[in-house]
């Protein structure tokens, strides 16, 4: 039992060192191709030698700057965030704090990038290169926020703006209103007057109509005088004859 447990044990070993060279292997192979400028190949050398944990700060470390020459930020943040993970070595530490911080300026992000560049320098305050990327990125944070300071203020006077034109357009309508309210009025006015007019001719013709039946009436009781006199004188002249019935009026 002892000599077979010591056979596995043994066979363990060997495969792990040999996983191992392979790993290595695979790194070397990676930095060929990115010194040539193949970071495609790179990328997937590194991806390689991921399954040997005891390399994971390098293949981490290497596969994060094969995908930031390619420009994708965000995958080589996360390959740069799990080399620092990956070793308690304050110098490796620092440098992977610094290429991140590269990672964030690349992506527009200043405020980002200044805090690795911090905490770059607090693991290796002698990183001339941090340094000056600080400078950098806390250019870039103040340029930004002028930027949206002057964006808010542009926002802030539109609205000024608006309420401008919304009390304008409040004052315009009020105006129009008026205007409509007055010559609504001229015109009640008018319609009133107009058939106040209409009324008096009205009252006039009517007054007309009474003075001509008036007229009318007089001449015919003036005919029937007339005609009552003729019967009188008629009746003075002959007795004898009946009186003709009076006609209606």
């Amino acid at each position: 039992m002892s000599i077979r447990f010591l056979y596995i044990l043994f066979l363990c070993c060997t495969a792990s060192q040999l996983s191992a060279q392979e790993a290595e292997d695979f790194i070397r192979k990676g930095n060929e191709s990115y010194k040539s400028g193949d970071y495609k190949n790179a990328e997937v050398e590194y991806k390689r030698a991921e399954s040997n944990k005891e390399l994971d700060y390098i293949t981490s470390f290497n596969q994060g700057d094969a995908l930031y020459k390619m420009e994708r930020y965000e995958e080589a943040q996360t390959a740069f965030e799990k080399a620092i993970k990956s070793t308690g070595d304050k110098k490796d530490q620092a440098n992977a704090h610094y290429n991140l911080g590269n990672t964030y300026l690349s992506q527009q992000k200043p405020s980002e990038a200044v805090n690795s560049y911090k905490e770059a320098l607090k693991l290796n305050p002698k990183d001339a290169q941090a340094r000056y990327n600080l400078s950098l990125a806390k250019q870039m944070l103040q340029q930004q926020q002028q930027q949206q300071q002057q964006s808010d203020q542009n926002q802030d006077g539109d609205q000024d703006q608006d309420q401008k034109q919304q009390q304008q357009d409040k004052g315009d309508k009020g105006e129009e209103d008026q205007k409509d309210k007055g010559e609504q009025q001229q015109q009640d006015e008018g319609d009133k007057e107009e058939q106040q007019q209409q009324e008096e001719q009205q009252q006039t013709g009517e007054r007309k109509e009474n003075e001509i039946g008036k007229e009318e009436a007089e001449k015919l009781l003036e005919a029937v005088k007339r005609d009552e006199q003729k019967l009188h004188d008629k009746k003075k002249q002959k007795v004898s004859s009946r009186a003709k019935s009076l006609k209606d009026w």
